[in-house]
């Protein structure tokens, strides 16, 4: 199982060259659970939030940023309804 999940983070990555070129911008350095950041290439851009936590975490999005689809993750529901589970890891691309 955690080589299929290998796998599809590999393939992510050779699809979606904003994660591997794009620009990085840290949204929080203040949390200490969640690491939150953009990448951004011409005008693709993607979030990408880690909770880092063995608890239910909320973390709102910043103001004005709009989730276009759920790229990967490890849960399943789609889009993000700012809560974070524990341990959660999942990438959007926003609009």
């Amino acid at each position: 199982r955690a080589e299929t999940s290998k796998h599809c983070l590999h393939n992510l990555r050779k699809e979606e060259m904003v994660l591997v070129y794009g620009d990085f911008k840290d949204l929080d350095t203040e949390h200490l659970d969640v690491f939150a950041y953009t990448r951004t290439l011409g005008e693709e851009k993607v979030l990408v939030l880690l909770n880092f936590s063995d608890t239910e975490t909320t973390y709102p999005l910043p103001e004005g940023m709009n989730i276009q689809q759920k790229l990967k993750g490890n849960y399943t529901p789609e889009g993000y309804s700012g809560v974070l589970q524990p341990w959660e890891a999942a990438i959007f691309r926003l609009s």
